[in-house]
């Protein structure tokens, strides 16, 4: 295994490093393509049809090889996020894929798309559909979905932002799994708990600063900035446009923040 300067250094001498998508580092199980839909590789992912290949020759823990989050360890690492790997602060994805992708799926097939075609007759109440029991189905019948999965060029963008640096942070696990099931894992509406909470100890403006989230917040209240008008009164998005408005938002913050992060790794190294 290489050494994390040696790792380091290699991420930084990237084509765009903050748009090095850590999908990359795994491969379909059955037939690896190069130029596949990078949503399907996500359903695939998220299956566990790919198997991890170690891209930067690290040492990642078995336990950890199958999150595309914990494999940036040497960049949480040498922004002072995490150390050692294995400790209660663990890399996370802000902005989860699957809860967006899913209701534009939801919603843009409002009839169940899945009990129309599947051989199976698989019962899903429409407001539930798809669930992470649809991936089979999805993946089987990737082609029929276009209009979600070809026409989007929005959610395409975000498929292929969501695993890239910008998009991770290293945070204890309680708060990962503790946003999960509230907030449906919209940093948007973590941002605002977390603001609650810092705001009073006179903590927030050193979070932001630490981890670089100044384009998630007001340019000068400070304040987090929600996605879409109240969002804070339904944390699902009840219509197409305010899954469009999060994507289009979402997608520049998650970019904007690679490149501030990409570049506070590489003024050590004066690579550039």
């Amino acid at each position: 295994m290489e050494n994390e300067n040696t790792i380091i250094k290699k991420f930084l001498k990237l084509n765009y490093p903050e748009k090095f998508n850590f999908l990359s580092c795994y491969t379909n199980k059955d037939e690896p393509k190069t130029d596949e839909n990078i949503i399907l590789k996500i359903l695939k992912y998220k299956k566990g049809n790919c198997k991890f290949d170690n891209l930067f020759n690290e040492n990642v823990p078995l336990e950890y090889q199958g999150e595309c989050d914990k494999l940036a360890f040497f960049i949480y690492r040498e922004l002072g996020w995490q150390t050692p790997q294995h400790n209660s602060i663990r890399g996370d994805t802000m902005n989860s894929f699957w809860n967006v992708y899913s209701r534009l799926m939801n919603l843009t097939y409002e009839n169940g798309r899945e009990i129309e075609f599947s051989a199976n007759r698989i019962a899903c109440r429409q407001q539930n559909w798809p669930s992470l029991e649809s991936l089979d189905f999805l993946i089987n019948n990737f082609d029929t979905f276009k209009e979600v999965h070809e026409q989007n060029n929005l959610l395409k963008q975000y498929a292929e932002l969501t695993y890239t640096i910008g998009n991770f942070i290293a945070i204890p696990h309680m708060i990962n799994t503790g946003r999960a099931r509230p907030y449906e894992d919209y940093w948007d509406l973590t941002m605002h708990s977390l603001y609650e909470f810092l705001s009073p100890l006179k903590s927030w403006e050193p979070f932001i600063n630490y981890y670089l989230l100044d384009d998630y917040v007001n340019e000068y209240t400070k304040k987090p900035i929600y996605y879409w008008a109240k969002h804070e009164e339904n944390t699902r998005p009840q219509t197409i446009n305010e899954i469009n408005e999060f994507l289009g938002k979402a997608n520049e913050n998650i970019l904007e923040r690679g490149k501030k992060l990409v570049e506070k790794c590489d003024s050590k190294y004066m690579l550039s």
